[in-house]
């Protein structure tokens, strides 16, 4: 099942938290092939199905990126 069937699957205002990183469209194997038109529109599709389930004040957290300075974190 992809996200999109997923998604239709929950109820409308269930959800306190949803969190997510979608892909970057920066041709890793999986967007092989993809226009940025059809990336535009799965990333709408989605965002508008989450929100869709969302109760009332409750959050969505998006990661884009997964780098990070790793001495920042680990001090070293």
């Amino acid at each position: 099942m992809n996200c999109l069937d997923g998604l239709k699957t929950l109820p409308n205002n269930s959800i306190d938290l949803a969190v997510t990183s979608p892909p970057y469209f920066l041709n890793k194997e999986y967007e092989k092939g993809w226009t940025y038109e059809q990336y535009s529109t799965l990333i709408q599709n989605v965002y508008h199905g989450i929100q869709q389930c969302l109760k009332p004040g409750a959050y969505f957290v998006v990661n884009f990126g997964d780098y990070f300075y790793s001495d920042i974190v680990t001090g070293k």
